[in-house]
């Protein structure tokens, strides 16, 4: 977020114009102007690069930010040409950001533009120490063991065999395998044929469009064979 910081007292007004930035779906090309007329309204003698440089800090999506800083601009028409060609933006404000010195007169400005969230503090609440948990606390190991406390997450209620912790890695290395097993053979289509008083074995092939026989069982059969002059072709189930 950008704020205003000076000796003299600052306008709030003032402070709105320069903490102003991008709105979630907010058109870039008509918040650059809103920028820049909330600028203006600093009344500070700003270069061209600083007001560009503002402009960009207030927008919240950090991808569009490094898009409008690689490209060069010479004049302000220059840069608002090209926001115009962004999509609208959506996103959270950056808090890393620069700052940005400007000198009024006898009157020292500076406009901040990083507000430093804080840090989270790690307290345990065994020994209300900060830096770890309990879990991780000497004081604890230092304890005399308990029937009725975990030695693995240190909380009481269950010991180390019924632990939630020790499962859920137990569920993470677990390897699980799945087989598929064959135990029955499937001979609906494997028929037994009976030609005259000889008892044949045959496959029988629904989409087939022809018969094949092997040359033994034609011999046996003793049947006249006929030799065509074309070749024929032959499919597997693979094609």
């Amino acid at each position: 977020m950008v704020a205003v910081a000076g000796n003299a007292k600052t306008d709030i007004s003032d402070q709105k114009a320069a903490t102003y930035e991008t709105e979630s779906g907010q058109n870039l090309y008509d918040y650059c102007f809103l920028k820049l007329t909330k600028l203006n309204q600093l009344q500070l003698p700003l270069t061209n690069d600083q007001i560009i440089d503002s402009i960009i800090e207030g927008v919240r999506d950090k991808r569009t930010q490094i898009s409008l800083r690689g490209a060069s601009y010479k004049t302000f028409v220059e840069f608002a040409a090209y926001v115009k060609t962004f999509p609208p933006v959506y996103g959270k404000p950056d808090i890393k950001k620069r700052t940005l010195d400007v000198s009024v007169s006898n009157r020292s400005f500076k406009i901040v533009k990083s507000l430093s969230s804080p840090n989270k503090v790690t307290r345990c609440y065994e020994c209300n120490e900060i830096g770890h948990k309990r879990h991780t606390c000497p004081k604890f190991s230092a304890q005399p063991s308990s029937s009725n406390v975990c030695t693995v997450c240190r909380k009481a209620g269950h010991n180390e065999n019924n632990c939630f912790k020790r499962k859920k890695v137990n569920q993470k290395t677990e390897h699980k395998n799945v087989n598929f097993l064959v135990t029955n053979k499937n001979s609906i289509y494997h028929k037994r044929a009976k030609i005259g008083n000889i008892k044949l074995k045959c496959f029988i092939d629904l989409g087939s469009e022809c018969t094949l026989i092997k040359q033994s069982v034609a011999d046996k059969l003793q049947l006249n064979l006929k030799q065509i002059n074309r070749p024929v072709e032959l499919f597997g189930f693979n094609g």
